[in-house]
């Protein structure tokens, strides 16, 4: 059985694993200069490989149930044991499980070394431009032509890609020459642009925030973590977290708000308790010394300013409606969306060939032989190991029945 790899990042090279466990004659095709080079930015460098704490909210998908197959197929668990066999040593941070070096770089080491040891044949610099099926498939590259039984697309999305970049990604035409669909195709895990012109004045502020995403009928999801504010708008998990549901929603042109709490601690009763001592503990005292402690003082500075308020304003001789519109505000703090920071930006994407458009072993619908894992599906995940869990899932799955088919 030989069997193409389109794509040599780590879904690529999980299936081309799996696969040549299995017997088969592996090659992989990559169009960069080195396959995996994608897992070497992941995690910040550290590479988290996965989550321990997986669960099917974490993932955005077409087909839930589908999801739910192959993510039980081929489990977190099943991602200790195989990285444990090709000897790789853990390390355990709450569940969010990266090698105990905290590099990147051994993770792609220790997968091309298995590469090697089962005489995966990889070549570089290899530009598919179309695949032919037939009695088997041909597969059309730059000026010449290779032949093989089964192929498997492994090329990955837009993310991290420029608009030059882009244009040379053939990866969804691949999959619509097959007959499928693809569903639009956006940034996620992605820094938002916001409408406001004061960030610059905030910019570099770093705080624990519960941050919720409203449209037009109300809030469609909540976050809390650590949120940075850049001169653009927002950034950081919390941020992130939300983007794929961003994205989307912004592209059917729904307005979007953030409201950020910048004392998630209190809810609603305390924090009105909280004020009313506080303010009875700071009369005769200026409003900047009230808000003193409580938030970052670009954002306390901020929102006085915002409120009418000046700093030198005495607390109990200040407007009271103005003071307690600030202190609301530390609660309902709120940022107009505009955009996302684009591809360039984004760590994954979130759409592409809809999961309906496989059966459970990731063969097509539509063309037998050729099977789809990692990014060129619609599964995008939250941050914490969920989206390398995919690749390592989708790829363990595509390249065992692409080898195992047939025989």
């Amino acid at each position: 059985m030989d069997i193409l790899v389109v794509g040599g990042g780590a879904s690529g090279m999980m299936a081309a694993i799996s696969a040549a466990k299995l017997g088969a004659n592996v090659t992989i095709f990559e169009k960069n200069d080195r396959v995996g080079k994608k897992i070497l930015s992941t995690g910040n460098g550290k590479c988290n490989l996965t989550n321990l704490n997986m669960d099917l909210s974490m993932y955005n998908s077409d087909d839930r149930d589908k999801l739910r197959y192959c993510l039980n197929a081929f489990s977190e668990k099943d991602t200790l044991d195989i990285f444990g066999q090709l000897g790789l040593m853990l390390k355990n941070k709450k569940g969010y499980i990266y090698p105990l070096s905290e590099q990147a770089s051994v993770v792609l080491d220790v997968l091309r070394h298995m590469l090697d040891v089962l005489g995966v044949n990889i070549k570089t610099g290899m530009d598919v431009k179309d695949i032919i099926a037939g009695n088997g498939f041909d597969v059309i590259t730059d000026g010449s032509k290779h032949h093989f039984d089964k192929v498997i697309l492994a090329c990955g999305s837009y993310a991290g890609f420029d608009d030059k970049k882009r244009k040379n990604v053939n990866s969804y035409d691949l999959a619509k020459k097959m007959g499928h669909s693809i569903i639009p195709v956006l940034p996620a895990l992605v820094q938002v642009v916001c409408a406001e012109e004061y960030y610059k004045s905030i910019s570099g502020v770093r705080c624990d925030a519960t941050v919720t995403l409203y449209n037009e009928n109300g809030a469609v999801g909540r976050e809390r973590g650590e949120l940075q504010i850049t001169d653009y708008g927002l950034s950081g998990i919390v941020v992130f977290q939300l983007s794929s549901e961003i994205s989307r929603r912004l592209e059917r042109h729904e307005e979007l708000n953030l409201v950020i709490d910048l004392l998630p601690e209190f809810d609603e009763d305390s924090f009105e308790s909280f004020i009313s001592g506080r303010i009875k503990s700071y009369l005769g005292e200026n409003v900047e010394s009230f808000f003193l402690g409580m938030i970052h003082k670009k954002l306390s500075a901020l929102i006085m300013r915002l409120c009418s308020l000046k700093p030198t304003d005495i607390v109990d001789k200040a407007n009271a409606g103005d003071l307690y519109k600030a202190c609301i505000m530390m609660k309902t703090f709120t940022a107009s969306v505009s955009s996302t920071k684009g591809f360039e930006n984004a760590q994954v994407c979130t759409g592409g060939v809809p999961l309906t458009e496989v059966n459970e072993k990731l063969e097509s619908l539509y063309q037998k032989g050729i099977y789809l894992c990692g990014e060129m599906l619609n599964v995008d995940g939250k941050c914490g190991g969920y989206n390398l869990q995919w690749a390592w899932t989708s790829g363990c799955i595509a390249g065992s029945f692409a080898a195992a088919d047939g025989k």
